[in-house]
Formats: C-alpha cells, sequence, structure tokens
C-alpha cells in the first residue's frame, strides 16, 4: 500500500519542517503521537487510532481532550457539589493583618478540600479504536508498523499489517473546528474490520476516564449523532461517514462499518451546535492549508548547515516543540502542563506555567496563537478582583491552579504562588511589541488596559514600604523555588525583580495611552526591594542568613533575574558566580525542563554563548524530548509530557536567533560548530 506522496518541497521552510517528521516503526507507549487544534486534541497509537489504549495507560494515555470537556463529579445521589464556601480557610499574618488562604486541608473539611481540587477536572470525551469481528486487536496481531507524522500538513500516516493483511490510515484534526478525520484501506473493512467509539465516566485521573460508572452517565445514539450526559457535561458527537452502518452497541459503545474497502469517517464533537458536514477532501485541503500557512508565516531556526553534533537534535526539538505547543498549549484558557494530551494536576492550568507555554509564541511571528487567550483573563477579570478584595487588597490577584471556572483549587502551596501576576502584563506586552501597525497597536492597548491597571493595582497594593526606604515582599508567600517556608520568606529574588519590571511595563502602558500612572505603581517600580545577595551569591530569598541555608534543588530561581529579565541591576559577576554555583552544587536530577533554558539564557546574558548551548542541551533525564518531541520529565508517572519544558526551550532558541533591545541579532555561537540561519525570530526584552 502506498504511503502518501513525498514530493519536492517547495519552500525552505517546508524542507525544514520535513527534516524532522517523526517516524515510528514500533509500538512506543512513552511517545505516541497528537494531533489537534488548541482547542480538541487526539493522541494515537501506531494505528493513527486508539486500538491499544491498555498498552499505553501506564506510560501515556490515550485521551481526546477538548478545552471546554470539563467534569464534576457529584458527592452524592442528589447532586450535591461543594463550593469554596464550604473550604475550610487557613489564617496568616501579612504587615500586621490577618489574611486567609486556602492551603491546608482541615479535620473535618477533608472531603470539601479534595472535592475542589479534583473538580472541575478534564473528561476524555471518547475511545476510538479498531475491533476485528467485534473484538478488540491484540498486539500481536500487528506487524508491519511505519508511521509517519507528516508535520507540514498536520497529517499522521499510518501503515501496518493486521494478521498479515495490510491496512494504512489518515489521521488528522481539522484546524478550525472540533473534528477528527480518518481515511482507512483495507481489504479487512469489508471483512470484519470496524472502528468503535467507547465513551467512559469523567475522572481526575491522568486518563481522564473512569470506565466502571457505566450507570452514571448516558450515551444515546440517534441516527448519526451520539449524545452524551455525564452530570453537568453534556456533549454531541456526530459521526459522518458515506455507505456506513452506525450501531449502537451496550450502553457506551457505538460501532462504525463498511461493506467495502475503505472508510471516511468524520468525528465532529460539540457542547452546542455541530459543525456543518464537510467531505473527507474540504478537511483534508483545509488542514493542509493551515498548517502550510502556520509554517511558512512563523520563524525559523536552520541548523542543517551547523556542525556540532548536537545540532540536528536542537532542530529536530525546536520543529516539534512549535507543533506541539500549537496543537496543546494554543487554546482559548491557558493550559494544563499536559495540554490536552492527559490529564495533569486533573487537567487544570497552571497559571505561572501559561508564561513558559506561549511566551514564544510573539517571538516566533504566532502572537495570534497567544492572543486567543487573553479573553479568558478578561471574562475572568472580576474573579481576580474578588480574590484580592477578600483579603484587603485592590485590583485583580490571579489563581494558580484553576480550570475554565477560574476559582483558586486548595493546595498547600498554590494559593501562595505570586509569580504568575505580572504574566499577563508580560504577555500583552509581548504581543502588542510583536504588532507593526499603529492603529491596532492602540486599538489593543485600549482593549486591554483594564487588565493592565487592575493587575498593576494588586501588585502596588501587595508590595509593602518600609523603614529602609525599599518596597519588599512580606509572606505568606511561596517562591518560585517551592522549597522554603512560606511564613518566612521575604523578598523572594525572581519576584521582587518580576515585579518592578511589570509595574514599569504598565507605567509604559499608562503614559501610552495618555493616562497618569498611579503614583503607587511609580513608588513601588522605583523601591523595589533588589534581589537579596549572601556571600557573593544571589539567593532565592532575603530571608536567608548565609549560602549554608540555600536549598540546592527544584528551580533556581534567583537565575531568572537575568534569564528572563532585562537585569539592569544585576551584578554580572556576582550572577556569573551564582550560576557556576547551580552548575556545580544544585541537584541536576530535581531540575525541570525549563530550568535548562533559564540557565542557558542566564550564560547567553553573561556573554558565554558556548556555556548556553551545553545547559539548553544538558544530558539529563527532565531535559530529554522523546520521538514525538514531548520533554518526559523522567519517570515520573504524572508528568508522561511537560509542555512548560518545550515552550522554554522555544523562548531560549528565539533569544539566540535574534537577541535583545540593544543587542539584536544572531547569537548561536558559529565560530563552535552552531552556524544557524534563522528567519522572522523577535528580540527578547533588554
Amino acid at each position: 500500500m502506498d504511503t502518501m506522496t513525498e514530493r519536492e518541497p517547495r519552500t525552505e521552510k517546508e524542507a525544514w519542517v520535513r527534516w524532522h517528521d517523526p517516524e515510528l516503526m514500533e509500538f512506543s507507549p512513552i511517545s505516541p503521537l497528537t494531533l489537534g487544534n488548541g482547542s480538541i486534541a487526539f493522541t494515537a497509537d501506531i494505528t493513527g487510532l486508539q486500538s491499544f489504549s491498555s498498552l499505553y495507560a501506564a506510560s501515556t494515555p490515550l485521551c481526546t481532550l477538548s478545552e471546554w470537556g470539563w467534569h464534576t463529579a457529584p458527592v452524592d445521589d442528589c447532586g450535591k457539589v461543594y463550593t469554596p464556601a464550604d473550604l475550610h480557610m487557613t489564617e496568616y499574618a501579612w504587615n500586621g493583618l490577618k489574611v486567609t488562604y486556602a492551603t491546608d486541608c482541615h479535620p473535618g473539611n477533608e472531603d470539601v478540600y479534595r472535592f475542589l481540587r479534583e473538580n472541575p477536572h478534564k473528561m476524555n470525551l471518547a475511545r476510538i479504536g479498531f475491533c476485528l469481528n467485534g473484538h478488540p486487536l491484540e498486539p500481536g496481531d500487528i506487524t508491519g508498523i511505519c508511521q509517519h507524522l507528516h508535520l507540514y500538513s498536520g497529517i499522521l500516516e499510518s501503515l501496518f499489517r493486521i494478521s498479515g493483511v495490510p491496512c494504512r490510515v489518515l489521521t488528522l484534526c481539522a484546524p478550525e473546528e472540533d473534528t477528527l478525520l480518518f481515511s482507512i484501506e483495507s481489504p479487512l473493512l469489508a471483512s470484519g474490520l470496524s472502528v468503535d467509539l467507547s465513551f467512559p465516566y469523567g475522572s481526575p485521573d491522568i486518563g481522564a476516564s473512569d470506565w466502571t460508572q457505566p450507570g452514571l452517565h448516558t450515551t444515546v445514539l440517534r441516527d448519526d449523532v451520539i449524545f452524551r450526559h455525564a452530570d453537568d457535561l453534556d456533549y454531541r458527537v456526530r459521526l459522518s461517514c458515506a455507505g456506513a452502518a452506525i450501531s449502537q452497541l451496550g450502553q457506551h459503545q457505538v460501532r462504525v462499518s463498511v461493506s467495502g474497502q475503505t472508510m471516511n469517517l468524520a468525528v465532529s464533537f460539540s457542547r452546542g451546535d455541530l459543525p456543518d458536514t464537510k467531505d473527507p477532501d474540504t478537511l483534508t485541503d483545509a488542514c493542509r492549508r493551515w498548517w502550510a500557512d502556520f509554517w511558512e508565516e512563523g520563524g525559523m531556526i536552520d541548523l542543517t548547515e551547523a556542525t556540532d553534533p548536537r545540532a540536528k537534535e536542537l532542530g529536530r526539538r525546536i520543529v516539534l516543540s512549535l507543533y506541539l505547543l500549537t496543537v496543546n498549549s494554543a487554546s482559548h484558557m491557558p493550559p494544563a502542563e499536559t495540554g490536552l494530551t492527559c490529564n495533569s494536576w486533573y487537567g487544570k492550568a497552571h497559571l505561572e506555567m501559561h508564561f513558559w507555554h506561549m511566551a514564544w509564541a510573539p517571538l516566533w511571528g504566532h502572537a495570534k496563537l497567544l492572543e486567543r487567550s487573553i479573553p479568558w483573563y478578561l471574562r475572568h477579570l472580576a474573579d481576580a478582583r474578588a480574590s484580592a478584595a477578600r483579603n484587603g487588597y485592590r485590583g485583580a490577584r490571579w489563581p494558580k491552579m484553576v480550570a475554565e471556572d477560574a476559582q483558586d483549587s486548595p493546595s498547600s502551596i498554590a494559593p501562595l504562588l505570586i509569580w504568575q501576576q505580572p504574566h499577563i502584563i508580560l504577555l500583552l506586552d509581548l504581543i502588542l511589541r510583536s504588532m507593526e501597525d499603529e492603529e491596532d497597536q492602540e486599538d489593543f492597548c485600549r482593549a486591554h488596559w483594564g487588565l493592565i491597571r487592575e493587575t498593576a493595582d494588586f501588585m502596588a497594593d501587595f508590595a509593602v514600604p518600609a523603614e529602609d526606604g525599599l518596597c519588599h515582599i512580606l509572606p505568606p508567600v511561596y517562591p518560585v523555588q517551592e522549597r522554603y517556608d512560606p511564613r518566612e520568606i521575604t523578598d523572594p529574588a525572581f519576584e521582587v525583580a518580576y515585579w518592578k519590571m511589570g509595574l514599569e511595563i504598565a507605567i509604559k502602558w499608562a503614559k501610552r495611552l495618555g493616562q497618569v500612572p498611579d503614583p503607587k505603581w511609580e513608588t513601588v517600580a522605583a523601591t523595589m526591594a533588589p534581589p537579596p545577595v549572601r556571600d557573593g551569591l544571589y539567593v532565592a530569598c532575603s530571608n536567608l542568613k548565609s549560602t549554608d541555608e540555600i536549598i540546592r534543588d527544584d528551580h533556581p530561581s534567583m537565575l531568572q533575574c537575568l534569564g528572563l529579565l532585562p537585569g539592569k541591576e544585576i551584578k554580572a559577576a556576582i550572577m556569573e558566580r551564582t550560576l557556576q554555583d547551580v552548575i556545580s552544587s544544585w541537584d541536576r536530577s530535581s531540575l525541570w525542563g525549563w530550568d535548562f533554558a533559564v540557565m542557558a539564557l542566564t550564560a547567553l546574558r553573561l556573554g558565554k554563548p558556548n556555556l548556553a548551548m551545553d545547559l539548553l542541551m544538558s544530558g539529563t533525564e527532565k531535559n530529554t524530548y522523546v520521538t514525538s518531541g514531548n520533554n518526559r520529565q523522567g519517570e515520573r508517572q504524572d508528568l508522561p509530557l511537560y509542555l512548560p519544558g518545550n515552550g522554554s526551550l522555544l523562548l531560549a532558541c528565539a533569544v539566540l536567533g535574534a537577541g535583545w533591545d540593544g543587542r539584536e541579532g544572531v547569537l548561536f555561537p558559529e565560530t563552535s560548530g552552531w552556524k544557524a540561519r534563522c528567519h522572522g525570530l523577535h528580540p527578547w526584552y533588554g
């Protein structure tokens, strides 16, 4: 059976992309391939469907997840649910006042605490797989595997044999609607090979599926539409397939079969009206055009002429990260750390990770992908304002761990984390910086000024002026490095630097719009405490008395003061010693995927591009990128992929390819074998 026609690339970018197409020649549970459009995603096994979900479950669950498919499981048969009002809060002292946060699980309140952590959770919308003569396939039935993801067209091609009989499957996701298309060719279709859709109950587990509760949800087939109901989640699934027989088997299984040797099955999902039915050629053409436009309109870093032996691997990571983040993270709300592939932390978003997921997009010419999520902040500005007011603060305080409802989840850490606060200011400014038309810039500023203003109001109110003439961040607070006692932490290094930068951007926006900046913003920005130094090193927080108290694992967050921020007040000699201390004495196995990009960017700012490349390409378990391009975090079963690692890589490479304000240009160390041809990239802050 022929593969997709491999014509010669028409453009330089097409050649660059196709050079990195992933291929699988065997079952790969740690590296299944995912298709999607930012709103819905489908993760496939080597059949191009989800025929072997049990084989993959322990490594990377095969799910069909959407950004809208949230489910809440009631606590009793009457539909009872808990709300934040039922939660017992923990009291803290802040600047002489009492504040409360949902951090501790108090005796007698355990059920409420657990419920609000786990609900709402993303729900697996369907499992779609092959059956032969009414029975699921077995791994031993499959031979001759050759699976190829055509990145430039967004089409997954799967070739294999079932009991020696050839089968070819093309799988794609429509770019503008939540529709999957499966084009299947095999003689077995005429003799017992069917496509079965199975529907689970919702679950907060990583696989987003509970197959043990058939009585708690309903699946009803009417003609070619499946009506699904699970507590507060209702959705529809339309099956479009010319000449197919569609039948329901039992409570939650639907079978699609044909009498010929080809099947073109479109599966559309929606909470409301289903999209108009489109023929397979229309869906395929739309997918090809969208992905070709994506690659052609975005930036490029071509390392094909580099001689460093690591260059091809870095090029592969770049291209696949661009693809994966568009599929998983370019959604209409901030994404989960595993995107739409599976459920990390119940499928909820971590707002401090929104930066790592999508800050790269404006630098690579894809600001529109980041813009998709900004209306979520606008919709929930009132919720953020209420969160701040609850503890007596002005402005809007953004939560940490949320579902679509923006309710902060109880956690021993999450409610006290603050480094997500300036993110929306920086992300909006990145979009603005990418715009070329002045009228568009003006419209964008006016439309989003409220987000900037209210976020800055909270930040200014949260900083406390002291007798030393400086403004400080006081406990309770968790810094980026979640390792110190939140009741003792003062002036966490990255946060104080980020507070200053965020308020400076807000002041700039105010002046641009002809507004008078809030005097408190200007005071805090001008007098924010500097990142603390002890014994000649930058340290995580100012309450540390000496470097003997440094906890040398997790995120070396003090590096971000220069690695991510312009660092105009950072002393280069001190930061260089700090970087060397991290390299020589930090527990490397505890670092997360994005820490390597931070270290690399810090080295680059210090004028050490060769060290930057060594750090970016560090050979450690949490800096591993599997065949699919996903950044795995070692053997952590709760994080089979870690998209913030992919996003940080793209941010670091954009800086390597375009520099920063005042130091624009390619910063790859070409004399050391890193010859890079870079096009369409935007510089970072300098």
